[in-house]
């Protein structure tokens, strides 16, 4: 696997155990993050949409600091079968 593909197949994976029927109609990726001095976040206000139907699901806390109301943090999962982080979070 293509090491630049990997945390835009682990967001997929995340997704699609959040929305196994499809109703999320688009999806962002790290490479959609913009620079914020130092660091870099997802600024939500760029997409054009409607931000009370919008939300974020990240395991990078920085990533909604311009939108804190419409971000759900996960910790990032380590291939653990017993890890319920994601069901604790919803």
């Amino acid at each position: 696997m293509n090491l630049s593909q990997r945390p835009k197949d682990y967001a997929d994976w995340v997704i699609d155990q959040i929305d196994p029927t499809g109703l999320i109609h688009h999806r962002l990726y790290c490479q959609h993050a913009l620079p914020w001095g130092p660091i870099f976040v997802k600024d939500m206000s760029k997409l054009g949409r409607n931000l009370d139907t919008t939300l974020m699901i990240d395991n990078v806390q920085e990533n909604f600091m311009l939108q804190p109301n419409h971000g759900i943090f996960i910790y990032t999962w380590y291939d653990d079968p017993e890890d319920t982080a994601l069901y604790a979070a919803a």
